[in-house]
């Protein structure tokens, strides 16, 4: 199958559900135009992809490790390539939105062996 085929992968790893796209050989950006043309414009993928990354959600969504191993490298730059269409390059994952230590983490982190403090 290979980039052939990926078509539909693509578009289903964009919006997290099946679109049926026509077989033959389409690139990011084709893929990304026919996604607008069945009620998936950008603004709205990018929407999706910014509320699972407010939600620490995985975006793009995963496909099958049979879609990957027909070529990863081909694969993951087809991402990469559909990512930056959109504008979504960058960190995958959210960061962190805690700052500070709570009590507990606090105390583990100044609690130390008892073996530590002494002198003989």
């Amino acid at each position: 199958m290979g980039s052939q085929g990926w078509a539909s992968d693509l578009a289903a790893c964009l919006v997290g559900q099946p679109v049926d796209l026509p077989a033959g050989r389409m690139g990011a950006r084709e893929v990304i135009e026919a996604l607008a043309e069945r009620g998936w414009p950008a603004s709205r993928i990018v929407e999706l992809a910014r509320a699972r990354f407010e939600a620490e959600e995985q975006w793009p969504f995963p496909v099958g490790q049979d879609i990957v191993a027909q070529g990863p490298a081909q694969w993951y730059a087809l991402v990469g390539e559909a990512r930056a269409l959109l504008g979504l390059e960058g960190a995958v994952r959210a960061p962190t939105s805690r700052t500070a230590l709570n009590a507990d983490e606090r105390r583990l982190l100044s609690d130390a062996p008892p073996h530590w403090g002494r002198t003989s």
